[in-house]
């Protein structure tokens, strides 16, 4: 059995497992080929492993290209792919490992005061950025302000 030195980033206290970069480039034999070769899986420095609580290796280690490359192998249909065994704790282990990896925006607040209105007396498409086309026919176009919900009808015939 191969020892692999990481560095723990995370740790999930209802399961006890624990998120990990890998300290050094390695591989692993792990499985078998179809031909009955060993199946042997290389990873870099930094690549992301799952660990159990006793310590042992739950998933991983991989590379994000590598789990990326395996995603798209089960949204093309592949079935050694998509019957993989743990390829769901897989590729959530690569999730969160790449999640940590650089800052993501920030979660949408849900505002507590709800839809301020705009303020304009009279809307139209030039006055109100939120104005929304949202129906019309042969005679004209309806609008309405996605966040206030004023509305007015533009009318082809005043037009002309």
């Amino acid at each position: 059995m191969s020892k692999i030195v990481v560095t723990i980033i995370k740790t999930f206290p209802v399961s006890g497992r624990s998120l990990c970069l890998t300290d050094e480039a390695g591989s692993l034999t792990g499985g078998v080929h179809k031909d009955g070769a060993p199946l042997t899986r290389s990873f870099s420095d930094g690549a992301v492993a799952l660990q159990n609580s006793d310590g042992s290796c739950a998933c991983g280690p991989v590379d994000f290209w590598a789990a990326v490359e395996f995603a798209g192998r089960i949204v093309e249909g592949d079935p050694r792919a998509i019957t993989e065994p743990g390829s769901a704790l897989l590729l959530a282990t690569a999730l969160l490992g790449a999640s940590m990896a650089w800052p993501l925006p920030t979660a949408p607040q849900p505002d507590a005061a709800g839809p301020q209105p705009c303020r304009i007396a009279d809307p139209s498409t030039r006055d109100c950025p939120n104005m929304k086309e949202v129906g019309g026919g042969m005679d004209g176009e309806r609008y309405r302000c996605a966040v206030c919900g004023k509305g007015y009808f533009l009318d082809y015939e005043e037009m002309k």
